[in-house]
């Protein structure tokens, strides 16, 4: 990752006070993480918010097998699922039965 630092647009990436360049922020959670240049490509594709807390809360150690980037998908895709329920829930204004409701947040 150290040839050639990728700009992303958008506003910062990272948790903490220190405002940092989003690519900069991105660049280190790969290099954390021992993902590879196409992963930092996909990432840098995910909306704002998702790759955010993607940065803020993934915890790749958690991967039994060493297969960190699917593990990291699956998060992925759980935040996307959750972004999507929360929009439904915005736009039905909130008229769900309450066991979807408890179950699905």
């Amino acid at each position: 990752f150290s040839q050639h630092q990728p700009s992303f647009g958008g506003g910062g990436c990272g948790g903490g006070g220190l405002a940092q360049m989003p690519g900069e922020s991105l660049i280190s959670f790969c290099e954390r993480c021992n993902l590879a240049q196409d992963s930092l490509q996909w990432l840098a594709s995910l909306p704002q918010d998702i790759m955010s807390t993607v940065i803020a809360e993934f915890d790749p150690s958690g991967t039994k097998d060493g297969n960190v980037l699917g593990r990291l998908q699956g998060f992925v895709r759980l935040l996307n699922a959750r972004a999507a329920q929360r929009k439904r829930l915005s736009e039905d204004g909130g008229h769900m039965p309450p066991a979807k409701r408890l179950r699905g947040l």
